[in-house]
């Protein structure tokens, strides 16, 4: 019974995959930066002693002052980034990334024809941040020392991701593929 499903399984995500070779590469590349929305990553290096954990939006509890800056994964977003956290316990703290020079682990390929370059809307898409929507439940703990580690998992961007094998984007954040290219006038 399970190979059975796992095989409508495989057939579903091969027939939405290959449903024309210009929407192909979104599928698949729009499946992976779900599933890397899913994880957070840092190895940070700086000044301070902290240790949080954050368990959704509403219970962000830690202790100590860091400033630190080294590689992040944050969702689809890859790179160099600064990590600022402030806590004393009981009280809420605050703990924000922000990534300093980021890329991303799939970005849309150029229309055909054409020289890579970035369009509005993909501009548009590349700056924009993680979906408040897909980090509301994000559970996360990190600990600095100087040298700092912070991990973290989205369960609402693991749905997201579930859906959308089924081409069902709920965080809306899917980068579509461009309209087809008009025909020259007079044909």
């Amino acid at each position: 019974m399970r190979q059975r499903t796992v095989a409508w399984l495989a057939v579903v995500v091969l027939a939405l995959g290959a449903a024309g070779c210009a929407t192909r590469s979104y599928y698949f590349g729009n499946r992976l930066n779900d599933l890397a929305d899913v994880v957070q990553v840092e190895l940070t290096f700086g000044m301070g002693v902290e240790a949080h954990v954050k368990l959704t939006d509403l219970l962000n509890l830690g202790w100590g002052f860091s400033k630190s800056r080294g590689f992040v994964m944050d969702g689809r977003r890859v790179g160099v980034g600064q990590r600022s956290t402030g806590a004393i316990i009981p009280f809420p703290g605050t703990s924000d990334v922000e990534l300093t020079d980021a890329s991303w682990l799939w970005e849309p390929p150029p229309p055909p024809g054409e020289a890579p370059s970035e369009t509005a809307d993909q501009k548009k898409w590349a700056d924009r941040p993680r979906s408040s929507w897909g980090s509301m439940l994000d559970i996360e703990a990190g600990l600095t020392l100087l040298a700092g580690v912070h991990l973290g998992v989205s369960p609402l961007e693991a749905v997201d991701f579930i859906f959308g094998i089924f081409a069902v984007d709920l965080a809306d954040d899917d980068v579509k593929p461009p309209p087809p290219a008009k025909p020259p006038p007079g044909k």
